[in-house]
C-alpha cells in the first residue's frame, strides 16, 4: 500500500533542505541475511524526527528501515519507517521516512545540516 504525504497538517519540525548520501536496507532483510547490499539514495531534507529520501525503489508504508547518512567517512545510523512514497518525483520515487527513535540528537543534526550540499 502507497500513501501519499497530507498536506493538511503543519509539520512539527522544520524541514531542511540538505542532500546526503543515504545507505539503507529493510529490517526484515538485515534481520535474515548478513552482507546484505545496502540500496542507496540521496536525502531531499531532514528534520529532528525525518526525512524525504529519492531512491530507485518503492517501499510500502510500514517497512522499517536502517539507515546510515553521512558523508566523508563519517555515518549516523538511524532506524525509521516509510510514512508515504510517490512516484511523482522527476529524480525517481521519493520516501517519506518517520524516525522510530524518539528525534536525532542535536548534536549530530547540526553535523548533518553542515555536512550537507544543501547550502
Amino acid at each position: 500500500m502507497y500513501a501519499l504525504p497530507s498536506r493538511r497538517h503543519s509539520r512539527a519540525h522544520r524541514r531542511y533542505p540538505v542532500e546526503l548520501p543515504v545507505r539503507f536496507a529493510d529490517d526484515a532483510e538485515l534481520a535474515e541475511v548478513r552482507g546484505i547490499t545496502m540500496h542507496q539514495a540521496i536525502t531531499r531534507d531532514v528534520s529532528r524526527k525525518g526525512l524525504c529520501l529519492r531512491s530507485d525503489l518503492v517501499l510500502g508504508v510500514g517497512t522499517e528501515l536502517t539507515l546510515e547518512l553521512g558523508m566523508n567517512g563519517t555515518e549516523l545510523v538511524v532506524h525509521g519507517k516509510v510514512v508515504w512514497c510517490t512516484l511523482q518525483e522527476t529524480n525517481g520515487p521519493a520516501l517519506g521516512i518517520e524516525l522510530t527513535e524518539s528525534e536525532i540528537d542535536p548534536v549530530l543534526f547540526d553535523w548533518l545540516l553542515e555536512t550537507g550540499t544543501g547550502f
